[in-house]
């Protein structure tokens, strides 16, 4: 009944104050809904706080967050970005330290032994906010690699997997765990995105 009650909220939207200063819905008989924190445009948030919990309709929903360093990784997203392992709602916004849009929505986050990486559909990246790094397209490339136009945030165009790299290559988050399958789940046709201090998500 849950969103039942959230149509009714929004088709009317009774605010009313909480204990700790937020805002709040009540449904008809004074049950109350949800809260949120109070803020100058609450809609936008509220509808923010409730689609990114949503699941993707992907066809594989197994979590990738399956040994130390990967649950590691998964408690520091959560926590600082508080992106769900599968996501896909369009408020969800990535951008580079300059503000420039890169990319709206996302599919999941790979957890992989190189570190967390948001994964995007081609729809989703914004390309005018980016440009082609031709340098790197050597014959042998597993990724076409693209940058924002200040240069400090990259995203991976994913053209081969890496089911023939048992360990990462290095970096602040390498853990190498000699996976037979790979290091980290990338796929073909995807964009990935690392998740660093570069980043700005916001909605």
């Amino acid at each position: 009944h849950f969103f039942a009650h959230f149509l009714f909220c929004v088709s009317i939207f009774v605010r009313w104050p909480t204990r700790r200063g937020g805002l709040g819905c009540r449904a008809p008989g004074g049950v109350p809904v949800f809260l949120v924190p109070s803020l100058p445009h609450p809609l936008p948030r509220l509808l923010a706080v409730v689609r990114p919990s949503l699941p993707c309709r992907l066809e594989d929903q197994r979590s990738t967050a399956d040994a130390p360093n990967r649950r590691r990784d998964k408690s520091r997203v959560e926590a600082r970005w508080r992106l769900p392992e599968f996501g896909c709602s369009k408020l969800v916004v990535f951008k580079a330290a300059n503000g420039d849009v890169v990319a709206r929505g996302y599919r999941r986050i790979v957890y992989g032994d190189h570190g967390p990486y948001v994964e995007l559909d081609r729809s989703s990246v914004v390309f005018s906010s980016l440009r082609l790094n031709e340098a790197k397209r050597h014959p042998n490339r597993y990724y076409d690699e693209w940058f924002s136009t200040d240069g400090k945030l990259f995203l991976y165009d994913q053209l081969r997997n890496v089911s023939d790299q048992p360990n990462p290559p290095p970096g602040p988050y390498s853990v190498n765990n000699n996976r037979r399958e790979g290091y980290a789940d990338y796929r073909v046709g995807q964009l990935y995105l690392g998740l660093s201090d570069e980043i700005q998500v916001g909605t």
